[in-house]
Parts: C-alpha cells; structure tokens; sequence
C-alpha cells in the first residue's frame, strides 16, 4: 500500500522538475525573440502593411521604440502583445 505522504511528496517533487524544465524552456524562447525589428521587419512578421503597423503602435497594441532615432519593435513584445489581441469582424481590433 503506497502512503499518502509519500505521494504528496512525489507530486511536490515533479511539479518542482517540471517548473524547471518549463523555465528553461521560457528562457530559450524568450532569448530567441528578443530581438529588434525595423519597420519592414515588423511589418514582414506581422504580415501587415505599414499604416497598419502605424495604427496597431498608434492605439497601444504593439509598442514603437526609437533606438539612434529609428523606430523599433521589439519582436518579444509584438508576440505578447498579440496574446491580448482581439480581432472584430471587418478588421478591427482591441486590447482584451
């Protein structure tokens, strides 16, 4: 007969291994998005025209940076942004 301590451990254990593993996986991931987008960049990503790009900065979607003057976009930030997108009928959208 197996104790309940003893699966209440196991349990604790593997949730402790997996929250690891799972943070090294964020870590990677979000490494590998850090990067900065030129306007193009940003627009070839997103798959969007540039006054589209313009409006979604314009109304808080997606945050423009200026690095030596240049507008920016930083790539982590477009893919966390569009977690709290969401889009209307007739190509509108809103921050959820």
């Amino acid at each position: 007969m197996i104790m309940p301590d003893f699966i209440q451990n196991l349990r604790c254990f593997i949730e402790s291994i997996v929250r690891v593993e799972l943070g090294k996986y964020e870590q990677t991931t979000q490494k590998e998005n850090d990067e900065w987008l030129t306007i193009e960049e940003a627009c070839k990503y997103l798959k969007v025209s540039k006054t589209t790009l313009w409006d979604m900065a314009k109304k808080g979607v997606i945050c423009k940076f200026y690095i030596d003057a240049k507008p920016r976009f930083k790539k982590s930030e477009i893919d966390q942004a569009f977690l709290k997108v969401s889009y209307k009928k007739g190509g509108n959208y809103e921050i959820s």
